[in-house]
């Protein structure tokens, strides 16, 4: 019994039955040709009433009847062959002959196909069939003439749909825009799991070329055309971007929990952030993230195979020649402003972190007994006497008047005015160059406080263990720190102690950090001339604004910045007035916001960062003359040291010296400081060293992810102060300083030097606890 095609429940169905009035039964077409489909008609019509149907209405059928076909995707395929208008007229007398013909007649003519129970229309999913309707000729569908037949349509089984060449080719064209969504993403999980290294990707774009490259050309602009508008902003289709490359994820691990890359990283970053295993556990059954089990074992496996990864790592950056630094710095797991409201003193964790960070780029300097790294003596009098000599005129001048035109242009550059607001604002989320940890590697996190020699010495034997005495045995590397740690490493290094060392240790190159010397110069100027500074902050933010005794780093940095800023603007206007006065106001006045302030300013956000080796020298002793002047107790000596280590170099034709002198601002203790800032955001101050240490080694395996994350997912923070509000204050600040020198010139003589008086310990006795406090 061969199988009919049935088309019931159609959006023509009113069409075929209007003849049929009172009939409650659903149109139901089975028959392979037009004797077949009229003997089936004529079942179907109880009451033999002819349905009048025009040519342009089987047309319109025809069509219906090829949407029905792409729906359950049958194949179609274009035939020219097209029947006459006399073949349908010769069908259509015989159509009327077996009209008035008997039941028990047309039953002797052929057997007629059974009537099944109405089904689902067109196709079944067992057996595909297909409708093969053949449409009139174009004159008989262009005229309006009635056609007295039931229909004229004919329904065959060789599977071909006869139908116009335009209409076939727009039905090519709608077929291969639908896509297979499951189908897509079994090419996209294959592709993911057979490449390396695995993902997740975070950026839309490249995640749109992987699937492009998977195979599955249309998934993403699928989705992506029925989740957006084009009503949207541009920042909200980005938006709709990550949307649809999160949904495309989600997919993916339904299908397979194998596929569960993005939901591991996902996890792994929101535990950063501080979620619960609750909160990991409401996500997971939404299918955002991993089991929690999951990710604890994945975080086991990551903390044991941390040593193994230093270890390799070192093995790459030797077998390459790369440069490296490496730091050792303490951490302290202090997270709230304390007050001594209690007698119990503040239980802080103390921890050591220990890490290195490699320029692939430079090539690094190869051990030469010949040449050694330090000076015999840690300051060469006579190269620092050369120096200034060579200098002295410079010197005896202020710090802007001898500034290079590129570093002035710094100054009103709007996107280095708001690096260097942010230079010591470490929790900034918006990412860049600088705050990535990129080439960095954790070796460890100890339980160290870092205050003496010996525990320096404990930090730095556990380096060379895991793999820093082997590049040392090959290779010389820097240590930049803060005072504490360049002091003690230098003791190792000169060996003061008299103790058994590794030889390797001659390999090092303690130096005080860049970065510490801008945060404490600038602190330096803001507390030696605090008065200033307080009126300042008054006459921009009002009278009831007050100035902390010691201000955060940030507003450390706006009050320089402004103060400056004002400068620049009435500059020529006062010294054009000034020019030939010797008042001692005036003149320290001057050397602070002439001299200083543009001094700390640059020294490592522009100066630094530019890798501009011969002014960071001049910087540097200048900076160095401000810490002497100001009694800066370790700076004052610490800084003089490093100028002598650059300029011993310079004189003895040093390999470091190329290195210094192209690569500067690779000598920077910054990756240290920026690690500590991302653990301090991810840990809580009940957690204990070994938490801390689990952490920090979870920070350094999924740095990378972090990374991505953040750029992609977590929204940049917003600077305190837009340009225009800075200018503003920078106006203010403009005012500020013509009413200071309008004093000034109003009331000559009346300043006058006072003595400096030192730093006294004062022992007061309250209760049965000591107080110790500082008297100026």
């Amino acid at each position: 019994m061969p199988k009919f095609a049935n088309i019931c429940n159609n959006p023509f169905h009113d069409e075929w039955s209007d003849g049929f009035e009172g009939s409650s039964r659903i149109v139901n077409l089975r028959a392979y040709n037009l004797d077949e489909f009229a003997r089936a008609f004529a079942k179907f019509s109880s009451d033999e009433k002819n349905c009048e149907v025009t040519p342009k209405k089987i047309n319109q059928i025809c069509k219906n009847c090829l949407q029905q076909c792409l729906k359950k995707k049958n194949f179609i395929r274009y035939l020219p062959q097209l029947p006459s208008t006399d073949e349908i007229e010769r069908k259509i007398e015989d159509i009327s002959t077996f009209l008035r013909s008997e039941p028990d007649q047309a039953e002797d003519e052929g057997p007629a196909p059974p009537n099944p129970p109405v089904a689902q229309p067109s196709c079944s999913q067992d057996t595909e069939s297909t409708i093969t309707l053949s449409c009139p000729s174009q004159d008989s569908v262009a005229s309006d003439e009635v056609i007295p037949m039931r229909a004229s349509v004919e329904c065959q089984t060789d599977e071909v749909i006869f139908m116009s060449k335009e209409d076939y080719e727009k039905l090519v064209c709608k077929a291969a825009e639908v896509i297979d969504i499951k189908g897509d993403l079994e090419k996209l999980k294959t592709f993911f799991l057979t490449c390396d290294p695995q993902p997740p990707v975070m950026d839309p774009d490249q995640f749109q070329d992987i699937c492009i490259q998977a195979g599955a050309a249309n998934l993403f602009s699928t989705l992506y055309n029925a989740m957006s508008s084009d009503r949207m902003s541009e920042d909200h289709q980005e938006l709709t971007k990550l949307n649809v490359m999160v949904v495309i994820y989600i997919l993916i691990c339904s299908q397979s929990q194998r596929a569960n890359w993005f939901q591991i990283s996902l996890a792994r970053t929101l535990q950063q952030f501080g979620i619960s295993q609750q909160g990991l556990a409401s996500l997971r059954n939404l299918g955002i993230v991993a089991h929690p089990r999951t990710i604890k074992a994945t975080m086991q496996a990551s903390s044991a195979s941390h040593i193994d990864r230093v270890k390799a790592f070192f093995h790459t950056v030797i077998e390459n020649e790369q440069f490296i630094i490496f730091c050792i710095d303490d951490y302290h797991n202090i997270h709230t402003k304390h007050r001594p409201e209690t007698k119990v003193q503040t239980q802080s964790v103390h921890t050591s972190t220990l890490l290195v960070k490699v320029f692939p780029n430079i090539k690094t300097m190869p051990n030469n007994p010949l040449q050694p790294l330090l000076p015999v003596n840690p300051v060469e009098d006579s190269l620092l006497k050369m120096f200034i000599d060579e200098n002295m005129s410079e010197f005896s001048k202020t710090y802007a008047s001898n500034m290079p035109d590129w570093v002035v242009a710094k100054y009103f550059d709007p996107e280095a005015e708001r690096h260097r607001l942010a230079i010591h604002d470490y929790q900034q989320t918006e990412i860049r160059q600088m705050r990535c940890m990129d080439n960095t590697k954790l070796v460890d996190s100890l339980k160290l406080p870092l205050k003496s020699y010996n525990d320096l010495l404990i930090a730095f034997n556990h380096m060379l263990a895991n793999g820093l005495e082997d590049y040392l045995t090959h290779f010389a590397a820097p240590f930049p720190g803060d005072w504490p740690m360049q002091f003690f490493m230098r003791q190792l290094v000169y060996n003061t102690a008299s103790v058994s060392l590794p030889m390797v240790c001659k390999n090092i190159v303690p130096m005080i950090g860049p970065l510490h010397i801008s945060l404490n110069s600038r602190e330096c100027v803001l507390l030696n001339f605090h008065p200033i500074f307080a009126d300042l902050y008054s006459f921009l933010f009002g009278a009831k604004a007050k100035l902390a005794k010691k201000p955060k780093p940030w507003r450390i940095s706006l009050l320089l910045e402004v103060i400056y800023g004002g400068w620049t603007l009435v500059r020529d206007s006062i010294m054009s007035v000034f020019s030939n006065c010797k008042d001692i106001e005036f003149l320290t006045f001057i050397n602070l916001i002439d001299n200083y302030v543009p001094l700390v300013l640059s020294i490592y956000s522009i100066v630094f960062k530019c890798s501009n080796y011969d002014l960071y020298c001049k910087s540097l002793f200048r900076c160095w003359i401000m810490m002497m002047v100001f009694c800066r107790r370790h700076y004052d000596k610490a800084l003089l040291v490093a100028l002598s280590t650059l300029k011993y170099w310079d004189d003895n034709n040093h390999p470091m010296h190329q290195i210094v002198q192209q690569f500067l601002a690779a000598f920077d203790e910054y990756p240290v400081e920026n690690f500590h800032s991302v653990l301090r955001a991810r840990t809580n101050e009940t957690d204990t060293a070994e938490q801390i240490r689990e952490k920090a080694k979870e920070i350094d395996a999924c740095k990378k992810e972090l990374h991505e994350f953040q750029s992609s997912f977590v929204p940049p923070r917003k600077f305190n102060f837009s340009k225009k509000r800075i200018d503003n204050l920078k106006a203010r600040a403009a005012e500020f300083l013509v009413n200071k020198f309008e004093v000034i010139h109003s009331h000559p003589g009346m300043a006058s030097q006072q003595p400096r008086q030192r730093r006294q310990k004062k022992k007061l006795q309250n209760g049965s606890y000591q107080i110790y406090s500082a008297i100026k």
